[in-house]
């Protein structure tokens, strides 16, 4: 039989009070962050240039998927600073065919359809470029998957493709190398 030893009741309920009021803004703060990344990654798809910005926020204002006015600001703040990143502003200057959220339907070698959905996928000429937006903390997979929309591009008779990472919020693009 195992023993437990009682531990002081009040002691434990207020140790176990500021754990759950930790742990709840912890789910909390995360829940924010994670919405706040779902609606920004929506915001983007919606933007084909930087005139779309207004339009864009004015949609899901009245649509209700920003509602405090800080929200409207920081995020009004956050795009129009990510339209005029040094790599990413000539993608929004209108002069790329589009193709947002597309699914790119393939088969593997055992013949299991797979449809890879990269965020936005720009072409102009005989150049692609895939770009992979992302809202939170780098991961190597990350690449992996954009490398993976190249290819397929590549297999589809595109020569000069590209493929870049952008964490829109912290401004950072990376290349991705194929």
């Amino acid at each position: 039989m195992e023993a437990v030893q009682a531990g002081n009741a009040d002691g434990d309920a207020a140790n176990m009070s500021n754990t759950s009021e930790l742990d709840l803004e912890f789910f909390a703060k995360r829940e924010a962050a994670q919405r706040r990344g779902t609606l920004l990654h929506h915001l983007m798809e919606e933007i084909e240039s930087e005139a779309d910005v207004e339009t864009v926020l004015q949609s899901a204002i009245c649509e209700g998927k920003i509602a405090p006015i800080e929200e409207v600001g920081e995020m009004r703040k956050l795009l129009h600073r990510a339209m005029e990143h040094e790599i990413a502003k000539e993608w929004f200057d209108g002069t790329w065919q589009l193709y947002r959220e597309c699914t790119i339907l393939t088969r593997d070698e055992n013949g299991n359809v797979h449809a890879p959905r990269p965020d936005r996928v720009m072409m102009r000429g005989d150049e692609a470029i895939v770009v992979d937006y992302k809202f939170g903390l780098p991961r190597p997979d990350y690449h992996e998957q954009v490398r993976h929309y190249c290819q397929l591009l590549q297999q589809m008779g595109k020569q000069n493709v590209k493929g870049y990472l952008w964490y829109v919020a912290s401004g950072i693009v990376e290349t991705v190398s194929l």
